[in-house]
């Protein structure tokens, strides 16, 4: 998250991870084609403020 917050200027509070692959696959896990597409990092921009 550092590189969010120094080069593209987001505070803290912007930011929020969350983990989730296990519970929403986007491919069969049981096999090495569909658990390579499983890693992945998706980023959100959501407009709505906490």
């Amino acid at each position: 998250m550092c590189t969010l917050i120094v080069d593209y200027q987001l505070s803290e509070q912007q930011l929020v991870a969350v983990g989730i692959g296990e519970y929403s696959p986007v491919a069969n896990k049981n096999n090495d084609a569909g658990q390579k597409l499983n890693r992945r990092v998706e980023l959100v921009l959501r407009s709505d403020t906490k």
